[in-house]
């Protein structure tokens, strides 16, 4: 744990690297994907991770880095934390001050491997602003991802959400339950047919977000490959 002006100190060095590796074409860029900032040097990620490195773990200094107001801050901050030291509190504060998709992302990553995850999804997933409701879809998929061990009944369950938040047409948040389906349905053989039904009704919905997520899915869970690499991942667990 670093003490004092040490964190404020210590953060301000990080971020003059950072900024030592300013890309204004890349900012600009960024925007065209989508990504809003108030103030951003353009740095790419992995160089992001290279100055982060030294520093895992040391969520004072993802606190002080949280507070500066500028983008690559906000993924430095992430790059740092200590998930063990995460608390419900501190998640839902980040979580509701989201206000850019790969901020979201990144984010959820790391939330998404901590005890509060299915709360965070029951929590998130019905709030009305943009980047919540995507962040609870967010964790679907890192929860489909990362836990070998939860049952097929709690993804069913989650399908349920998918189909029914399918009418939200904002562009983040069909996006992100769009990636949930997927996700879902690339977990094993049976989530696979399920997360397929699912899809292929929401094909058919007179909903244009809906019909955009499931015919997007579709085209992704039937594709021959990826067929093959879920069944050659059953056969290995």
């Amino acid at each position: 744990m670093i003490m004092g002006n040490g964190v404020k100190e210590l953060a301000d060095s990080l971020l003059k690297e950072a900024a030592q590796l300013r890309e204004q074409k890349n900012a600009e860029g960024m925007r065209r994907f989508g990504i809003v900032f108030r103030k951003a040097y353009g740095v790419k990620r992995p160089a992001l991770k290279a100055i982060a490195a030294p520093y895992k773990n040391q969520s004072d200094l993802a606190d002080e880095l949280w507070q500066r107001d500028i983008h690559e801050a906000y993924i430095l901050s992430v790059l740092v934390e200590n998930a063990r030291n995460l608390t419900a509190d501190k998640i839902d504060s980040r979580v509701f001050s989201f206000y850019s998709w790969d901020i979201c992302d990144i984010s959820c990553i790391l939330y998404g491997r901590t005890p509060f995850v299915r709360e965070k999804i029951a929590l998130y997933v019905p709030d009305e602003r943009e980047y919540v409701r995507r962040a609870g879809f967010v964790l679907i998929l890192v929860l489909s991802v990362h836990d070998k061990k939860a049952p097929d009944s709690e993804f069913m369950e989650y399908l349920k959400r998918i189909e029914e938040y399918s009418f939200d047409d904002r562009n983040f948040v069909k996006k992100a339950v769009d990636w949930a389906l997927r996700g879902i349905g690339k977990r094993n053989m049976n989530l696979h047919a399920a997360a397929v039904e699912t899809a292929k009704k929401l094909s058919f919905s007179p909903l244009k977000s809906a019909r955009w997520i499931g015919r997007h899915s579709l085209r992704e869970l039937q594709n021959e490959k990826v067929m093959q690499r879920i069944a050659r991942s059953v056969k290995g667990s």
